[in-house]
């Protein structure tokens, strides 16, 4: 894509459509960067990956096809087939070798015949000249306001000519990191002379953290706005909640930083213009029994007045329904930390438990359950209609909607145990993660998890599975930090990207697991779906499962 803000539903980005997996690899990737979103960075980290694969495969036209099937995919096209393109090309039928992997690679000689020869397709052009700029080296976080003022250029150019800073940066929830490599318009003075200039008092030692809390039983939006020190409206701008402020037990409600809280309402009124029909549908008054009635958006003036005068009721619970289960298939994958691996081997089915007190001397873990999938709604007593909310839906025009700004699911160290003088602590898989990534966030090889879990090399993790993590490096705050920004970014992706239009129903059928299902039926990324379905094991699944399936549309650019 020659979109570097290309964004696909599985998470690829920019214009050379790495994924996360293999792109954190080359670099930087994380709630505050993502090079990817870089043209010039990414094109540096497109030409490494592309020798990588020619010196694993020791053939261009294979190593080219590998950056859309992956090299161990082709890897074993050439065991099958053998070292010609052109007999895999013609013979080879592996499951997931379809018309884009088939195609890759005469694609991308057509691409470079056209681009190579442009005037012959398209005649003379009037190319965009070079953009003027200089780099500076940052030696400390700054936040963006302070370098805008200081340098006396708008936040809109800091923006466009460094794409790989993310919006939480442009929004004053994350400094600029340092050490990152800033773009600023051409000057005749030197990148050092200029970074030199920066006052001291700009410079932070620190990056700003990122607060979120999770919504317990009989919780009430003011209670934690008042809790965390911020008022009402900034926690529900912050999360784009509706008027009445309702919360469902198991969100996961992100607490503004001070810097942020001026920016607020600005930003949710530019949102609601980006995305006029997706808004219009998340935020609106509660679902009734009857049949709902689409409300338009009240500007901003007017959501300020309904803040101030909202009253948010606790939230209740409601038991979860019975899931009948079946263990499905596993995908099969010999990737360690960048394959995202689903179900472990074997015929069993995932044990919950409550999760036991917490017998240590580090700050206490939330104490809600997180075995239990709560049905909650607020009662205001206002609305002796309403009907009852679930986690899977929120209160939208539109049922079953749910509120893209807030996250869901385990992302809380269930327990924290003290042995000796080391901590550790029990997790739960979530979708999307492998051990690489804890490894990352814990700052430890990934064999050491392996180990201290039993786990041998190659066997997956699936989700939902309980896994002991060592506090070594990083403590219990910093881990859980790290892991929600993780899940935030993706979703502020995708939602930046796409918009649900409408929930519908999919009953799995027989030969179905939840990885065919995602990729091959729905062409959905795992998250979402479980997003949908938090109250159904995803792991286990029968042909008299329903699941809720959002339906997706790409937002116009």
């Amino acid at each position: 894509s020659y979109n570097y803000n290309a964004y696909s539903k599985f998470g690829a980005a920019g214009i050379w459509q790495f994924t996360r997996g293999t792109g954190k690899n080359y670099m930087k990737i994380d709630y505050t960067l993502d090079e990817r979103r870089d043209p010039i960075l990414a094109t540096h980290a497109a030409a490494k990956y592309l020798k990588k694969n020619y010196e694993h495969l020791g053939s261009w036209p294979i190593a080219l096809t590998a950056y859309n099937h992956g090299a161990n995919g082709m890897a074993r096209a050439k065991k099958e087939v053998g070292n010609d393109y052109a007999a895999i090309f013609k013979r080879y039928t592996g499951k997931s070798f379809g018309f884009a992997s088939r195609n890759f690679y005469s694609e991308f000689l057509a691409a470079c015949e056209v681009a190579g020869n442009y005037k012959k397709y398209f005649g003379e052009l009037a190319l965009h000249p070079p953009v003027k700029r200089v780099t500076i080296p940052m030696s400390s976080y700054a936040s963006v306001s302070d370098i805008s003022k200081f340098y006396k250029v708008t936040k809109e150019q800091i923006e466009e000519m460094n794409p790989a800073l993310r919006k939480p940066v442009f929004q004053g929830q994350k400094y600029i990191p340092k050490g990152y490599s800033l773009n600023l318009p051409g000057t005749k003075r030197s990148p050092l002379e200029i970074a030199q200039n920066i006052p001291k008092d700009l410079l932070k030692t620190k990056q700003k953290p990122t607060r979120f809390y999770r919504v317990q039983k009989d919780d009430t939006a003011g209670r934690i706005a008042e809790r965390e020190g911020i008022s009402l409206k900034e926690l529900i701008l912050a999360n784009q909640l509706d008027s009445n402020a309702r919360i469902v037990v198991g969100q996961h409600l992100r607490i503004p930083a001070p810097e942020e809280k001026l920016l607020l309402a600005s930003i949710s009124r530019q949102d609601q213009e980006q995305n006029k029909n997706s808004r219009k549908n998340q935020i609106q008054e509660p679902v009734e029994k009857t049949e709902p009635k689409k409300q338009e958006q009240p500007a901003a003036k007017e959501t300020a007045d309904i803040l101030d005068k909202s009253i948010s009721q606790p939230v209740k619970e409601v038991p979860p329904p019975a899931v009948a289960v079946k263990e499905p298939p596993v995908p099969s994958s010999g990737q360690d930390q960048n394959e995202i691996l689903i179900a472990d081997s074997g015929n069993h089915k995932v044990k919950e438990s409550p999760p036991p007190a917490i017998v240590t001397e580090e700050p206490p873990a939330p104490s809600a359950s997180t075995d239990k999938k709560e049905a909650v709604t607020a009662d205001s007593g206002n609305h002796p209609d309403e009907t009852r909310l679930s986690t899977s839906e929120s209160s939208n025009a539109t049922p079953g909607i749910m509120n893209p700004s807030v996250l869901t699911g385990h992302l809380e160290v269930e327990k924290v145990v003290k042995q000796g003088k080391s901590f550790y602590g029990i997790i739960r898989v979530e979708a999307e993660e492998t051990l690489g990534h804890y490894a990352d966030w814990l700052e430890l090889p990934t064999m050491k998890l392996r180990n201290m879990n039993g786990m041998r090399f190659g066997k997956p993790i699936h989700m939902d599975q309980k896994i002991k993590i060592p506090f070594t490096k990083v403590s219990k705050d910093e881990f859980e930090e790290k892991r929600y920004e993780f899940h935030k970014g993706i979703e502020e992706d995708f939602f930046s990207a796409f918009r649900i239009v409408k929930v519908k129903n999919y009953q799995v059928k027989d030969g179905d697991n939840i990885w065919k299902i995602c990729l091959q039926t729905l062409d959905l990324p795992l998250w979402l779906v479980k997003k949908y379905n938090p109250d159904q094991d995803l792991n286990n699944l029968t042909s008299k499962t329903i699941l809720k399936i959002p339906v997706v549309k790409k937002i116009e650019e």
